[in-house]
């Protein structure tokens, strides 16, 4: 199956999570709450192989918790607060097309990137996912 960003909704789950990581750790230089810079890392672990799904789950009710408490405290939709949901996304059981959302609002407000800028590095990262392998079923 090819993979395309317009469908990543559709992805297998393997893959997405890999997309996931992929945009957390581009955003890793903008995570300054340990809690979210812990959740990242296990949420990387989980990914194994083998996928270890209660370390995935754990990551995502740590980076939910963060970002519960970022979000109630900047009253918006900051950079930290993209960031942190972000991850959240990352880590769901589904895949979903709010992670390239969040991952977009962070990127455009952190480095100013435009809409094309950052469809050339979610392209560039999809493409590392299928040379690596990891998307071919």
């Amino acid at each position: 199956m090819k993979l395309s960003l317009e469908n990543i909704d559709s992805f297998p789950s393997r893959q997405f999570w890999q997309m996931g990581v992929s945009c957390c750790r581009r955003l890793a230089h903008l995570i300054h709450d340990k809690r979210l810079i812990k959740a990242l890392k296990r949420f990387e672990q989980s990914l194994g192989p083998p996928v270890d799904h209660q370390m995935r789950h754990d990551a995502f009710n740590a980076a939910h918790s963060a970002y519960l408490d970022i979000a109630q405290r900047d009253n918006e939709m900051s950079i930290e607060a993209a960031v942190a949901c972000t991850l959240v996304c990352a880590c769901e059981d589904l895949a979903n097309s709010a992670l390239l959302g969040n991952f977009r609002i962070a990127l455009s407000k952190a480095e100013a990137l435009s809409s094309a800028q950052i469809r050339t590095i979610e392209l560039e990262m999809l493409a590392q996912i299928e040379s690596s392998g990891q998307a071919r079923n």
